[in-house]
């Protein structure tokens, strides 16, 4: 158990394989980037398939980028160049972003003690 080590709180779901405890947060051991604690019974855990989680938000978030950007470019923004019409789109993105983290996380990351 070590519960002393420093802390950072991420905004994934986490299940401890150890004790089952969930939460909307997970406290990541700051000094290594892909262990996390269990605030509960102190079990440091790593996800199993952290990779999974990488490749399905890029994928979707490609996809929402391409089609924000082309509905603004086509709509709106014809007589501009199109990366202004990404450029544009880039706020909706890093907030749809934000939002679906926990979402994917919670749907795709299967925790192991470590």
């Amino acid at each position: 158990m070590e519960l002393n080590k420093p802390t950072v709180r991420k905004r994934i779901h986490f299940k401890c394989p150890a004790c089952g405890n969930e939460h909307n947060y997970a406290l990541r051991v700051a000094e290594d980037k892909n262990r996390y604690i269990c605030d509960k019974c102190g079990v440091i855990s790593t996800p199993k398939n952290y990779l999974v989680l990488n490749v399905v938000h890029g994928a979707v978030l490609g996809v929402v980028v391409a089609l924000i950007a082309y509905l603004l470019f086509k709509q709106y923004m014809f007589d501009s160049p199109p990366v202004f019409a990404i450029l544009a789109a880039t706020p909706f993105v890093l907030i749809l972003s934000w939002l679906l983290i926990p979402f994917y996380s919670r749907l795709f990351y299967r925790w192991e003690r470590q």
